[in-house]
């Protein structure tokens, strides 16, 4: 593989793809504003805790280097990916603070180098739109270049959970890229092609679509959830009826699948609730009633009451 990529953000997941990169053969540099992340880095120790980060980082000893400078990310490498974090603000949409940041030392750097063409690659959770309306515009102001002429764009969000992400990085299901062009989009799509160890789904669409699509996926699986959670709070009242016997059965059509759907626990974490506000939030930015994902998340607040009440009857009896 001739391309030469950065990954700026070195956070859980950011490390991780950068790993996985360099771990193919791709000759790969991260960058992160921590100085101690860096520094551990290229001292051999991970500053993450992962299954895997710190066998990789001693495989890599010398083949995969951090930096602080933004310049390198530009001058050094073909392609920069950015996976920095997206924290939730209060109407359930996500800040763009970090993405921004992190694109304005990109084309400061840009902006000083004489190379005519980059590949910004945004892997971070945004609101749909962000990228067209925000992120392309700032790199253009700051920069001084064109977009299609002097840079493409394209959105390539991850589908990781933490404690697999290196598995998850490197067998995929599902890679989704959102497009600048269809030249920009088969050069992500080589890089998937050479980092994973399966041979996953590759769905190449338009950048908004694929920021439509990262949301959109886990806000289904949360209504998976709340229905698999719907079945047992019936069977419990339905003598004689086994929850796990009924989704098995259900889990093993074709059309629906057995995951995610075991009734029990609330859906939590990091990425479910989150996007699930925010699948709602961007409804109602286009006058869209988000009826069936206010459903989920009332479920959700339910079962959660369901199950304290069930814990405290059971330490009533003891």
């Amino acid at each position: 593989m001739s391309e030469k990529v950065s990954v700026v953000g070195l956070g859980k997941l950011g490390l991780g793809l950068a790993l996985c990169l360099a771990d193919s053969g791709i000759e790969t540099f991260g960058v992160d504003v921590n100085e101690n992340v860096v520094n551990d880095i290229n001292s051999g120790k991970t500053p993450i805790i992962e299954p895997v980060y710190q066998e990789l980082v001693s495989k890599l000893d010398g083949k995969f280097r951090a930096t602080l400078n933004h310049t390198e990310a530009i001058e050094k490498t073909d392609i920069t990916f950015i996976l920095v974090a997206t924290p939730s603000i209060g109407d359930g949409r996500f800040s763009n603070r970090y993405v921004k940041s992190a694109l304005k030392s990109l084309a400061e750097a840009f902006g000083r180098s004489k190379k005519k063409n980059h590949l910004f690659v945004i892997s971070s959770t945004v609101v749909p739109g962000s990228t067209d309306k925000t992120f392309i515009p700032l790199i253009e102001q700051i920069s001084g270049k064109k977009y299609k002429e002097d840079f493409d764009v394209c959105f390539d969000p991850d589908f990781v959970a933490l404690g697999t992400v290196v598995k998850d990085f490197k067998n995929p299901d599902l890679v989704i890229i959102g497009e600048s062009s269809p030249e920009a989009g088969a050069r992500v799509e080589a890089l998937h092609q050479h980092m994973c160890e399966n041979r996953p789904k590759i769905a190449r669409m338009s950048i908004i679509s694929g920021e439509v699509a990262k949301v959109s996926l886990n806000a289904y699986i949360t209504m998976k959830i709340s229905f698999a959670n719907t079945v047992a709070n019936l069977c419990e009242r339905i003598e004689g009826t086994d929850v796990d016997a009924i989704t098995n059965a259900i889990g093993a059509d074709k059309r629906i699948s057995p995951f995610y759907l075991r009734g029990g626990l609330a859906f939590g974490g990091t990425c479910f609730p989150r996007d699930t506000k925010a699948f709602m939030t961007i409804s109602r930015q286009y006058n869209l009633d988000p009826i069936l994902l206010a459903a989920v998340e009332a479920v959700n607040v339910e079962q959660n009451k369901h199950l304290a009440a069930i814990v405290k009857n059971y330490l009533a009896d003891e």
